[in-house]
């Protein structure tokens, strides 16, 4: 996780026309970078629908668990496009903020959309 950490410094800014942005990547990364504070106590699951790609984070009690696929009962579901989700990702908006202004979808709890927004927020 270290490793991923580390990489993620690079692996989100500006991208060059050669570069490709996979979505489904930021399993390893929602494991690698999020706020623990925020996740303790929290035993909440997202479904994240991006482009093709589908992949989801389980987070339960200050620990975040990503896994490829549909989630099973999901607390929120966000749709996004790839480019969307790469401006979260870059943190250029928190996912709360990218719902209200109609980048995203976000589909569930409220409450879940304000702690995966707390949760992943980008420094």
């Amino acid at each position: 996780m270290a490793i991923a950490r580390w990489g993620l410094k690079w692996a989100l800014g500006e991208p060059t026309p050669d570069e490709v942005f996979r979505p489904g990547w930021a399993v390893l990364a929602m494991q690698a970078a999020y706020d623990e504070r925020a996740a303790a106590n929290i035993d909440e699951t997202y479904e994240f629908r991006v482009g093709d790609d589908v992949f989801h984070a389980r987070v339960q009690d200050g620990a975040v668990q990503g896994r490829h696929g549909p989630a099973h009962e999901p607390d929120l579901v966000i749709t996004a496009t790839a480019e969307a989700f790469m401006q979260l990702a870059a943190g250029q908006a928190t996912i709360e903020q990218a719902a209200k202004q109609g980048r995203i979808t976000a589909a569930g709890s409220r409450i879940a959309l304000r702690h995966c927004s707390a949760i992943f927020k980008r420094p």
